[in-house]
């Protein structure tokens, strides 16, 4: 499974072999060179550090093995091979990066102090590369028209929710959060958006129409007389859910279904 913001940092034995200093939002794992060939999916960044004794024809056979395995495949994945300061000829790090479709994908180290650099700028990249890819699904939810609810005028019902806006009268992301119970993490992975982004503009103009299902499913309250019952229904399966939780449909992305089922249970009247 491929994470976000994972490092995977590959050796020969699977411990920490060099020092690096990753961003505060990237988390480093560490596996053994053989574990890599068993993984399903790969992390946005790969450093492999093989054994010194590791002769070039077998290190050249595992990247033409990884390559064959998908690594760096897509443009969100980089390869980092910490070669080490005996091997300087080219062509040796010629076959670390040949095997590989997109040889730009491919970087050589030598030490820590060139992963270390190399991982400020890869994880830039990668930032920016998330950041259009949820600027792209914004897009394309918002060209998508949320049918009115019957319960927007309900003046009680607005009530219920109104902890969830600004004193701008905006729907506030922390404030979702704080009500669903997660992280600000946890809601950025559901907008498709980062972590940083959503701390800095909370109530944006463009997060209001993704938000507003949020405020749909968070009417239950009306019916409710603990806010801890409603994240205890979250996190209950339901049978209208095909056994599913809530919160497991937040994760899928359906959250016109979950919105609609709140609407029906509050209405008694299945759309």
């Amino acid at each position: 499974m491929e994470h976000a913001r994972e490092i995977v940092l590959a050796s020969a034995d699977g411990t920490k072999p060099i020092r690096i200093h990753p961003p505060g939002e990237w988390k480093i794992r560490n596996v053994k060179i053989a574990g890599l060939l068993e993984l399903k999916g790969f992390a946005p960044i790969t450093i492999i550090k093989p054994a010194a004794a590791m002769r070039n024809r077998r290190l050249h056979s595992l990247a033409a093995t990884l390559a064959s395995k998908g690594l760096a495949k897509t443009r969100n994945h980089y390869v980092v091979w910490v070669a080490g300061s005996t091997r300087r000829h080219q062509y040796a790090d010629l076959g670390l990066i040949r095997p590989f479709a997109d040889p730009h994908r491919i970087e050589i180290a030598r030490d820590e102090h060139d992963v270390d650099a190399l991982l400020r700028s890869l994880t830039a990249k990668l930032e920016v590369l998330a950041e259009r890819r949820a600027a792209s699904s914004s897009v394309q939810r918002e060209a998508i028209t949320q049918r009115p609810s019957p319960l927007d005028q309900v003046r009680s019902v607005v009530a219920a929710t109104k902890s969830l806006r600004a004193p701008s009268g905006k729907l506030s992301a922390p404030a979702v959060a704080r009500l669903f119970g997660v992280s600000i993490s946890k809601l950025a992975k559901w907008l498709h958006r980062s972590r940083q982004s959503l701390n800095k503009s909370p109530e944006a103009d463009s997060l209001q129409q993704q938000l507003s299902y949020f405020e749909r499913i968070a009417r239950l309250g009306t019916v409710l007389d603990d806010p801890n019952d409603f994240r205890k229904w979250l996190r209950m399966a339901n049978k209208e859910l095909e056994g599913k939780t809530p919160l497991q449909l937040l994760d899928e992305g359906r959250w016109e279904v979950l919105a609609d089922l709140v609407e029906d249970m509050l209405t008694g009247s299945p759309t």
